[in-house]
């Protein structure tokens, strides 16, 4: 067996595609599996300044070491931790499943791919568990809404306060509430607003039909 065939077998067995195992290497998969150069010169690979392993953009910490990668000049990234499957746990698996549809909520997950109701059903068997790592602010609250029919949400936390369910639950979670998009958080929406136009003149008729 060739090499390339060996990194094919490893690769499939991994669960990656090839533009995956790219990624993870930090180098073209054309290059790696074809021999064929990118245009331009490819980037060096990322790497740990505490181990020197490999890492992708999106790591926000180390797969190796754990050490943290996020700089002053990098935004958060939050994980999600599940703890408890709710009232109606056929629901939290729905939840887990939508959520693994969503390619972005595939960096530290228990999945690689879209799942379904049965292998959710298994993740949320052995709670608490990291659903997914690396996630924006429009992210976290994307997957807040597929966990709104649950009557539970995953806890939030910086991918900085820990690696395991274990080390994540000794730090402060995030408050849901500031992952609310601004026009969300408060203010009045476009019916309250005609609503509230509609009783102030109501109000002035029947103040002028009184004086």
């Amino acid at each position: 067996m060739e090499l390339k065939d060996r990194i094919a077998q490893a690769r499939k067995a991994a669960g990656l595609s090839q533009e995956q195992l790219g990624e993870k290497l930090g180098v073209s998969s054309d290059w790696l599996l074809l021999g064929e150069e990118p245009d331009g010169a490819p980037p060096p690979p990322r790497r740990c300044p505490q181990c020197g392993g490999g890492v992708i953009e999106r790591d926000s910490f180390c797969p190796h070491c754990g050490a943290p990668l996020v700089g002053e000049d990098r935004p958060d990234r939050y994980t999600l931790l599940l703890t408890v499957p709710g009232e109606q746990p056929y629901l939290t698996y729905d939840a887990v499943s939508g959520l693994s549809r969503m390619e972005w909520a595939r960096q530290g997950a228990p999945w690689t791919g879209s799942i379904g109701s049965e292998k959710a059903a298994d993740i949320v068997g052995r709670l608490p568990v990291v659903l997914c790592r690396g996630l924006t602010k429009a992210q976290v609250w994307e997957a807040m809404g597929l966990f709104q029919s649950t009557k539970v949400y995953p806890v939030i936390y910086r991918d900085t306060d820990g690696d395991t369910p274990e080390e994540l639950r000794r730090a402060a979670p995030v408050p849901r509430e500031d992952f609310r998009p601004p026009e969300e958080k408060g203010g009045m929406t476009f019916g309250m607003t005609v609503l509230a136009v509609i009783v102030g003149l109501i109000a002035a008729v029947l103040l002028l039909s009184i004086l």
